[in-house]
């Protein structure tokens, strides 16, 4: 999948890969390219903004559908401290911006 600017690919997902950072946005949102950096399946080792990171920079996320058992600034999170992320689910609504499922999970294009 080609990410647009911004980190948003031409379905409107948050375009993310697994590579790591080669530059950081304001709030610490970590890119390589016009992808933002993840690291799915990772646990957190420290938190910026109240965002989870893990290994080499990458933000953590859960796409195994993990249940939400808290938010931060409005973006779920599940017990082991990651982002709810989801790679299939239809975009319901935004939360700053950033397309949310109906199930409250970042909609995510799949990490290259």
């Amino acid at each position: 999948m080609n990410a647009g600017p911004l980190g948003f690919s031409g379905s409107g997902r948050v375009g993310t890969t697994t590579a790591v950072p080669a530059t950081s946005a304001p709030n610490a949102i970590p890119y390589a390219g016009a992808n933002i950096c993840v690291a799915p399946a990772v646990a957190p080792r420290s938190w910026v903004s109240g965002l989870p990171y893990g290994s080499n920079g990458r933000l953590c996320i859960d796409i195994t559908g993990a249940a939400i058992t808290g938010y931060q600034a409005g973006l779920a999170l599940t017990a082991a401290g990651a982002l709810a992320a989801d790679t299939a689910g239809a975009i319901d609504h935004y939360v700053r911006g950033i397309p949310i499922t109906a199930q409250g999970r970042i909609a995510i294009g799949t990490p290259v």
